[in-house]
């Protein structure tokens, strides 16, 4: 448990650092803040077996699609989801269980913003599949408003860069005139540490 509330102070000090560094104004740094924070604390209440109020809370297994699940969420429009999963569904250790949700949340984020999670007719496919010892998750978007690939990199980026380092991960992006498609592979020995 000490290791986990050290880790949990140091990533959110990672974050306000990084934040920091690219907000212009305060109301921008307290938005990706919280925002961060709030995924994060919904993909660690996923790992808990119990209801609030019970003496002993039991982790339990998280699996990909749970943890995409759970990050997907306020994106149903009228209880009709924009989103779906399918493919493998490995397990996620509680050892990167953070920087997943962090990188998935700001792949999210991004397209609730310019990408196909922005309009109501975007629609995105979640694929993923085990090989050859690498977890290949595929996130296309498609009816969104047109893309542009010239961007700035902001604290998305670098948290990105960050977060992609330490999974021992590969993200590259297709810019596509339909929508964005992103490929994130993975080590799945880096999915399952504890």
């Amino acid at each position: 448990m000490r290791h986990r509330v050290k880790n949990a102070f140091a990533i959110t000090g990672s974050i306000i650092s990084l934040a920091a560094h690219a907000a212009e104004t305060p109301k921008e740094l307290a938005a990706d803040v919280r925002s961060k924070l709030l995924a994060l604390s919904r993909a660690h209440d996923i790992t808990f077996r119990g209801s609030e109020g019970d003496e002993v809370l039991q982790e339990k297994a998280v699996t990909l699609f749970d943890l995409l699940a759970n990050i997907l969420a306020p994106y149903e429009i009228h209880g009709e989801r924009q989103w779906r999963l399918s493919g493998d569904n490995p397990e996620v250790g509680a050892g990167q269980l953070t920087n997943l949700a962090l990188l998935l949340h700001e792949f999210a984020t991004n397209a609730a913003k310019y990408g196909s999670l922005s309009v109501a007719t975007g629609r995105l496919e979640i694929s993923a599949t085990i090989q050859e010892g690498e977890l290949v998750l595929d996130w296309v978007e498609a009816n969104g408003p047109p893309l542009h690939e010239d961007h700035e990199a902001g604290f998305g980026s670098r948290l990105e860069q960050t977060v992609g380092q330490s999974l021992r991960a590969d993200i590259s992006r297709d810019w596509r005139p339909d929508g964005l498609a992103i490929r994130l592979i993975v080590p799945v020995e880096m999915l399952a540490e504890e």
